[in-house]
């Protein structure tokens, strides 16, 4: 079987490679949203990892279940293929039912994509938005600075259920924050936003999270390589991208504390470690689980993510790090939860039906959003562009139902925001219209 699934993991990779050289030669990007979104969120990686899944070098991650979790490593597989196939399935679907794909400008169906446009086209709602959340970033900096380790908050406040709300909104919505700088400095050139991104970025590591520093970098890193279209090479490509490995890579160590590590050390961290680990953690989750179907109980957990675990009897039992670590006997100790690959949470929830139905409409959604990031990116709309990407954060949270925190932390806070400038904006209207009639 080992043999044969590896036969599969090349064959899917081989197709990825395909699909970016074919977008590459008939639209002339480098590569688009939709192949953007495999990388960053880890689905291609699956298929390279897998001969390094069953390994007993993952011991130094797994402890004595690695012996368990190689047996289940080629299950892992069998339904990650199936749920990418649905994916590349349901974007199949979308391209012959929308052939006549048409952009009016406007966002009636994606409501929150309008909100995001509004609030970076509006300097003053930025600033509002970033003195609401200043508290919460400023409480995750003095924790950092009195944990003793200036990279520490993420350890000191994940293990208190009443501080870490605080630190999940930080590290949710700072990020927003750097990207939005970015993007304005890429579609406007000025100066004030290149200084403004370096200034957020800095502090970002303080946050002690990879995703809060390095992913809304990759994201503009996105931006900038797909708006320069064919002017850019390869090389520059390759030059960025192990830049940001390396940054990523030399985050992690200094994260861990180590002061002599060499190249050997790195590799086996990278290749047996947390940062590629989904597929293997996957493998952990069944090899421990009882088979019984939670039935949509994570779902339901996520979409009431607003409530805090530490107040709710239900999310507390149900959120899915909570279900991961207790089905893999994680639970002694303070752990964030073990990632199931984004085909993994639909599978202990409705099994195998459960992943195709959920990677179809993935897919389908999925689809719809690149077409329309790509045409924006075309015709250099980039604020468009980057507030259509977005829309990606929402439909990637029915695969993984723990970023529905950051959908309300985000988004929420966005909408009342627009909602108040409306009435503003009605109200400054009425004075104008009513100092006229009077002259």
């Amino acid at each position: 079987m080992t043999s044969l699934l590896i036969i599969v993991c090349v064959v899917q990779f081989i197709h990825y490679i395909w699909y970016i050289v074919s977008v590459r030669l008939k639209n002339g990007f480098i590569i688009d949203f939709w192949a953007f979104q495999l990388l960053i969120n880890n689905v291609i990686f699956y298929f390279m990892f897998y001969p390094f899944a069953k390994a007993v070098e993952n011991e130094g991650a797994t402890g004595g279940s690695q012996f368990m979790i190689a047996k289940q490593v080629d299950l892992a597989l069998i339904i990650v293929t199936v749920g990418y196939i649905s994916m590349w399935l349901g974007k199949y679907f979308y391209n012959h039912k929308n052939n006549r794909f048409i952009v009016t400008g406007n966002f009636e169906i994606w409501y929150l994509a309008g909100v995001v446009k509004r609030i970076i086209n509006s300097k003053n709602a930025l600033w509002v938005l970033f003195i609401i959340f200043s508290p919460c970033f400023l409480f995750v900096a003095y924790q950092a600075l009195t944990s003793g380790a200036l990279l520490g908050a993420r350890d000191s406040l994940g293990e208190s259920s009443t501080e870490r709300p605080l630190y999940n909104i930080a590290v949710s919505v700072y990020p927003i924050f750097i990207s939005i700088l970015g993007v304005l400095y890429l579609a406007h050139k000025k100066k004030i936003y290149l200084i403004g991104f370096l200034m957020v970025f800095g502090f970002s590591f303080i946050f002690g999270s990879r995703g809060a520093a390095f992913g809304s970098l990759s994201v503009l890193m996105f931006f900038y390589i797909t708006s320069k279209g064919r002017n850019i090479g390869w090389s520059k490509i390759l030059v960025m991208g192990a830049g940001l490995i390396a940054a990523v890579l030399g985050f992690g160590i200094l994260r861990s504390g180590e002061t002599k590590v060499t190249g050997s050390d790195i590799v086996t961290s990278l290749i047996y470690g947390n940062t590629f680990s989904d597929l293997r953690d996957f493998a952990w989750v069944l090899s421990d689980w009882n088979h019984q179907l939670i039935l949509g109980k994570t779902h339901f957990s996520g979409l009431i993510s607003f409530i805090p675990s530490g107040i709710s009897e239900f999310r507390s039992e149900w959120a899915l790090g909570k279900v991961t670590t207790r089905i893999a006997g994680l639970t002694d100790s303070y752990h964030g939860g073990l990632r199931l690959t984004i085909f993994g949470e639909s599978y202990i929830n409705f099994g195998l039906i459960g992943v195709i139905i959920f990677s179809l409409t993935y897919g389908y959604f999925l689809q719809e959003i690149n077409r329309k990031v790509m045409y924006y990116i075309k015709n250099k709309q980039m604020i468009e562009a980057y507030a259509m990407s977005l829309m990606s954060v929402i439909i990637f949270s029915f695969m993984i139902t723990s970023g529905f925190f950051a959908i309300y932390a985000i988004f929420l806070p966005m909408i009342v925001l627009t909602w108040a400038l409306n009435k503003t904006y009605k109200r400054q209207n009425f004075y104008i219209k009513s100092e006229s009639f009077r002259g």
